[in-house]
């Protein structure tokens, strides 16, 4: 059997090679106690993720032109919606929007 030193080391193998399962993440997290302290590549990955909270705040000003308030208040939340839809949020990254919540209010 392996040692935990062994296994970290296949582990890192297999980071560089950009082949790790989630197992194997899984794994290096259950090994983080073996990991040394300066080795910041097995670090990052034995983290165990934890969500990163954004809040962001968007004023806009809209001269209505007789048009309802109900129709642009719809617009943004449909437009903020699309946000989420096609991943302009996250771009082409890996990371994964857990939860999001949008509050529309007006004079």
């Amino acid at each position: 059997m392996p040692t935990p030193k062994e296994r970290l080391e296949y582990l890192r193998g297999e980071i560089e090679a950009e082949r790790i399962s989630w197992s194997e993440i899984a794994e290096l997290q259950s090994l983080a106690k073996h990991i040394d302290p300066g080795d910041t590549l097995l670090l990052a990955w034995a983290e165990e993720a934890k969500p990163t909270k954004f809040v962001v705040t968007l004023e806009v000003n809209v001269d209505l032109n007789g048009v309802p308030p109900s129709v642009i208040d719809a617009a943004l939340r449909s437009g903020i919606q699309r946000m989420f839809d096609e991943g302009l949020v996250t771009g082409e990254s890996d990371a994964v929007v857990d939860t999001w919540d949008v509050e529309v209010k007006h004079d």
